[in-house]
């Protein structure tokens, strides 16, 4: 409580004697009709002055009284510690006088009767020495893969300070090759190299991890010639979800001792900074275990989802002779995670499962989860927001030079580049071929590839009635998930209609559609075995489709299977030959 506040007697007493003195000045130069209310209220101040005055003594003391019991508890508090540090004193002496003291009785001691008075099992008296020679022999083993670890890391401190020094005298090198070489340009009228100032400034401000990926994929662009790609810098957007808030674990309070800290390596720490690999070290952002370390000034009371103010876009053109829209590719970086998320704006769920076991649904950067905590005190999430646009992909991480833990597979090759571009065409191209036979099945066209229309006839009586895009089957598949494209198919063949339902998955064609059949309820023909024939089929049929021409038409295949199959049904009723049938003559055909 703030002594100086009016409620308070010394508040009191201080409002009433400056109400006082500004009295008196008027009372003096006061008319005889205005002496009187004055003087009654210059009495009335007075005996406010009078009982303020009481009232502020009164507290003096109280507070003297306060002051002088605090100051007796802090000297008893005193008093314990001193006891306490004595204490710890002799202790420590005692513990220094006592170790190392020989003593001759323990060296040989021997028994009356020649043997030790052992009661214990002479067999887990065994086991227990072998058991403590094998964790002697597995410290030493330890203690010995740490030496090794020691001398890797101040080898690998070496090349870093000389690759560092290196890099650092690399642009002046450069400069001076290029304004050597403009003589020999002029002569054979090369015309001058010239750097774009403006995209150089731009990427010395992109985040280290960024700036590692920009480099990469502009040496990429320029070498491979791909006229396809446009790679430029833009404006970062944050991602529209729930983000939670976090703060450093330094602001809580420490409840466990701190661990002790390896000399050699804080020395290392404190001689060596980790310096981002951006030429601007102004701009550039600290590497993502910097995440892990942050001070708690800085990152107190911080977005865990905030972005970088720059991102790297790259920018893929449709094949020729196609009207779908670019693949727009934004690589963000997120400065408190310390991790790199990648989205695609025009095609959602385009770069699931780009590589195996790969959805982006967990966030790679595990230290984060100990460095952080929300503002309710618990630890972050590993898991990354569903609604999420932008996914940490683990691929991603890797071109950017994060590499937080180890491989759950290590005979995995990494992805490359190249690898990763090229296989982001390919389902780019997979992706615009689907909304291609998409937009035939909704016009009705049903018509295979070239390469197989001598193997898939056209349907003779059945018709595709309707197709539509973007439909919910909650009935047909037992799980629907959010990164595949579901589609509804109405069959006709003689007023008995059969709805198709499609489930496509981002990998498609590597993965072949799911199809589901169902029949009207009132209709008897095909009947529930057959239609999970059809559905057979169409699985069965998908492995002979492997024609690299005609892959992307795996989908119009299908439903030209399903066509032909419900002719047959019609046609030819229990005595069909496709699907379970089909499998059982190819079984028999083996044996026999």
């Amino acid at each position: 409580m703030d002594r100086q506040s009016p409620s308070t007697s010394v508040g009191q007493l201080k409002a009433a004697s400056q109400e006082l003195r500004t009295l008196l000045p008027k009372l003096i130069d006061a008319n005889d009709s205005d002496i009187s209310p004055r003087v009654a209220r210059a009495l009335l101040l007075l005996q406010k002055i009078k009982s303020s005055t009481r009232d502020t003594f009164l507290e003096t003391e109280a507070w003297r009284k306060r002051v002088a019991d605090q100051k007796d508890l802090v000297e008893a508090h005193h008093l314990k510690l001193q006891n306490l540090m004595y204490e710890k004193d002799h202790l420590l002496r005692e513990i220094k006088r006592c170790r190392g003291f020989p003593m001759k009785e323990m060296d040989k001691i021997e028994f009356p009767e020649g043997q030790l008075p052992v009661t214990g099992d002479p067999d887990m008296h065994a086991e227990h020495l072998l058991r403590l020679e094998t964790e002697k022999e597995a410290r030493e083993e330890v203690q010995e893969q740490q030496r090794q670890l020691h001398a890797k890391v101040a080898t690998l401190d070496e090349a870093v300070v000389e690759k560092r020094a290196f890099l650092e005298s690399l642009p002046a090198e450069i400069a001076a090759i290029e304004k050597a070489s403009e003589p020999l340009q002029a002569l054979l009228s090369i015309p001058v190299t010239t750097m774009d100032v403006t995209r150089q400034h731009d990427a010395k401000e992109l985040p280290s991890a960024l700036y590692t990926l920009y480099c990469e994929l502009e040496a990429y662009t320029q070498a491979m010639g791909a006229g396809s790609m446009r790679l430029r810098i833009a404006p970062a957007q944050a991602t529209s979800s729930s983000s939670t808030k976090v703060s450093s674990r330094g602001v809580r309070e420490r409840t466990t001792p701190v661990p002790e800290v390896d000399e050699r390596a804080s020395k290392r720490q404190k001689t060596a900074p980790l310096v981002s690999r951006s030429p601007s070290p102004a701009v550039a952002s600290p590497a993502p275990a910097s995440a892990a370390s942050t001070s708690s000034a800085v990152v107190q009371s911080a977005e865990a989802y905030s972005v970088a103010p720059k991102a790297v876009e790259l920018e893929l053109l449709p094949p020729t002779g196609s009207s779908a829209s670019p693949l727009s590719v934004r690589f963000i970086y997120l400065p408190v995670l310390g991790i790199v998320t990648v989205e695609t704006p025009a095609y959602p769920h385009l770069l699931h499962n780009l590589f195996a076991k790969d959805a982006g649904d967990v966030q790679p950067n595990v230290a984060a989860s100990y460095a952080l905590v929300t503002e309710d005190g618990h630890e972050v999430d590993m898991d990354f927001p569903a609604d999420a646009p932008a996914r940490p992909y683990l691929w991603a991480q890797w071109i950017c030079g994060l590499a937080f833990q180890r491989r759950s597979e290590p005979t995995r090759p990494e992805p490359s580049i190249r690898c990763v571009l090229t296989t982001l065409a390919e389902r780019y191209e997979s992706r615009v071929a689907l909304l291609a036979l998409s937009d035939c099945l909704a016009a009705r066209r049903v018509e295979a590839h070239a390469s197989l229309a001598a193997v898939l006839p056209k349907a003779r009586k059945t018709t595709l009635l309707k197709w539509t895009a973007n439909v919910r089957p909650t009935d047909a598949f037992a799980t629907l998930h959010a990164e595949n494209s579901y589609f509804r198919a109405v069959l006709e063949h003689d007023r008995c209609r059969v709805n198709v339902f499609v489930e496509v998955t981002p990998a498609y064609p590597q993965v072949p559609p799911v199809v589901v059949c169902e029949s009207e309820r009132r209709a008897n023909v095909p009947t529930a075995d057959q239609l999970k024939d059809m559905a057979l089929e169409v699985r069965l049929a998908s492995k002979t489709w492997r024609a690299p021409e005609a892959k992307p038409w795996l989908l119009m295949h299908q439903i030209m299977t399903l066509m032909m199959c419900l002719d047959e049904v019609h046609a030819k009723g229990d005595k069909y030959a496709f699907g379970s049938k089909r499998a059982e003559a190819v079984l028999s055909d083996d044996t026999a």
